[in-house]
């Protein structure tokens, strides 16, 4: 009996201890996205649209909705 309430006493001690409210310096604020605005204009002049090409090493075919996208094979 006395030896159980010793271990509780002991494990109590542990589990309080490690309980505080002093998080100051552990976390970094991390910008990981940032939007871009433009306007249309400038957004429909920086898009490209080539003919389509052969695929000569496929990669990975991904299918979403009604649209394929066929991407190249990583190094």
């Amino acid at each position: 009996m006395k030896t159980k309430i010793v271990l509780a006493i002991i494990m109590l001690f542990f589990v309080l201890q490690s309980c505080n409210d002093e998080t100051e310096g552990e976390f970094v604020l991390v910008n990981v996205a940032t939007p871009k605005y433009m306007t249309k204009e400038a957004l429909r002049s920086s898009v490209r649209i080539s003919s389509p090409m052969p695929i000569i090493e496929s990669g990975k075919i991904y299918v979403y909705n009604n649209s394929s996208f066929a991407l190249p094979q990583a190094l």
